[in-house]
């Protein structure tokens, strides 16, 4: 049988609107089976079981278990880095019902920059065994997918991951640009993302560039469990102006950072391996400076800035209560989440549905573990009974479905706020 020959514009649109139709099939399951996951949590409330059990949004489980003998700690990059959690206690999986209050007076000095100092006290650090430790790292995750539209940032990456050349050279030599997969098997012994703690998607273009850059292209910096942490990209303006003031080598400065939060307009959260704290913002976030300093910080990630005059204030909420904090200034603002040691979250102005996902969870469920704000409404959210959730543009929602059906529980994912052309799933096969 003949078929009418058509060109290839035509043939293009055609399987754009067969997509289109797979994708809205695909979002109609995705909404049934949250749906179903929410039904089958709410039975599992009624009926405690001493281990639970993690859930994933597309309602494929898997089974968790964990040494009884760990010490009492929910922070596996504190057991791993040989530091015992301050006020560790039973209760850390839970979130608290005290707030501190958002109006109190604000800490910041006139830069707009703080610090707080952690008391990390070496006498109290956790003793874990080899197995313990293994143990961790695979529930934390111990394989990266790496994408990034720069592929040198992607070999960066590899590189500092310990990829085995072999698979690097294979790499190199590929068309295209697909993700690369970091995991035992593909980097060296002790490699992929065994002893990382912390991964922050930076900007290429920042500190001693002009504002006026376009910054099209990603880096990433590189937290780990010990020893020294690893960048490629600039740091924050902010954070690395503040370090030259300080009479601090930036480069030295910047390898003893365990921890490490950026954000547009110079926000910054960086926490160093001292146990000291800096944080900072270019504009008068009376909000986020109180907070910063008045909480044990566990987590903290901004979202992409907005124009102050499509919000009629800006909103800040806590576990247990919300306030608003009326900004008349006609400015931009920027989102951000903050989660502290104790389970307590405040943020502002998140996309509609995290923002709505945390209000229904927080008030009486497992608390926030890992969280990381993308582009538009982008999010990834992880709580401490393993459920997770996330709103992804196509490509990267593609890639951690994959990941699912391969059977990989998905533990955190890297989003840039303001740019889309990276990213970063961390998963493991526990």
């Amino acid at each position: 049988r003949s078929h009418e020959v058509v060109d290839e514009t035509t043939s293009v649109k055609q399987e754009m609107a067969y997509l289109k139709v797979e994708l809205a099939a695909m979002y109609t399951d995705r909404t049934k089976l949250d749906q179903m996951s929410k039904q089958k949590q709410q039975q599992q409330q009624q009926q405690p079981k001493a281990a639970p059990t993690p859930t994933r949004n597309n309602n494929n489980s898997s089974s968790s278990t964990t040494d009884s003998n760990l010490p009492s700690a929910w922070d596996a990059n504190e057991l791993l880095s040989g530091n015992k959690p301050p006020n560790s206690n039973n209760n850390n999986n839970r979130n608290s019902n005290t707030h501190p209050a958002t109006t109190a007076t604000s800490v910041e000095d006139a830069n707009n920059n703080n610090n707080r100092n952690r008391n990390n006290n070496a006498s109290e650090q956790a003793t874990i065994t080899a197995d313990q430790r293994i143990q961790l790292q695979n529930l934390r995750g111990t394989t990266l997918t790496v994408f990034f539209t720069d592929k040198s940032a992607t070999e960066a990456l590899a590189s500092k991951c310990g990829i085995k050349h072999h698979v690097l050279a294979r790499f190199k030599e590929t068309t295209g640009n697909a993700p690369l997969e970091l995991s035992l098997d593909t980097c060296q012994k002790g490699g992929a993302a065994t002893h990382i703690s912390n991964l922050t998607l930076l900007g290429k273009s920042g500190a001693g560039r002009s504002q006026r850059d376009t910054v099209l292209q990603l880096g990433f910096f590189l937290g780990r469990d010990k020893g020294t942490a690893l960048h490629w990209g600039h740091l924050p303006d902010r954070l690395y102006r503040r370090m030259q003031d300080s009479g601090r080598n930036p480069r030295q400065s910047s390898s003893e950072l365990t921890f490490l939060a950026v954000g547009p307009m110079d926000y910054y959260y960086a926490e160093f391996r001292s146990g000291e704290a800096w944080w900072g913002s270019s504009t008068d976030d009376r909000a986020f400076q109180t907070i910063c300093n008045e909480w044990d910080v566990h987590r903290v990630v901004f979202g992409p800035a907005w124009a102050m005059d499509d919000f009629d204030s800006a909103t800040t909420t806590t576990s247990s209560s919300s306030s608003a904090d009326k900004t008349t200034a006609h400015a931009q603002i920027v989102p951000w989440i903050i989660v502290s040691r104790d389970g307590r979250a405040a943020w502002r102005n998140i996309p509609a549905r995290l923002e709505a996902l945390l209000n229904r969870r927080m008030a009486n469920q497992a608390g926030i573990a890992e969280v990381s704000l993308g582009s538009g409404d982008a999010y990834f959210c992880r709580f401490l009974d393993g459920t997770i959730d996330y709103c992804l543009p196509a490509q990267q929602a593609a890639v951690a479905h994959e990941l699912e059906l391969r059977g990989l529980t998905i533990t955190n994912i890297a989003l840039h706020p303001e740019l889309s052309n990276g990213f970063v799933i961390r998963s493991t096969y526990a």
